[in-house]
């Protein structure tokens, strides 16, 4: 079962920088993707996903 990053606090800031953390609210975390972030996470799919973010905005 897949479970969003809702635990990023709201905090002010910049309308690009809040589009990036709306979506990494919307990443599908779950314990399959949390065991590769912790595991080798320069390949994992939050990293991906980071650095799409990263080159999107």
């Amino acid at each position: 079962m897949g479970v969003s990053i809702k635990l990023l606090p709201e905090i002010s800031s910049s309308e690009p920088i809040q589009k990036q953390i709306e979506l990494l609210r919307e990443f599908p975390l779950d314990e399959h993707l949390a065991r590769n972030a912790l595991s080798c996470f320069h390949s994992s799919e939050l990293a991906q996903a980071l650095n799409k973010l990263h080159t999107v905005f």
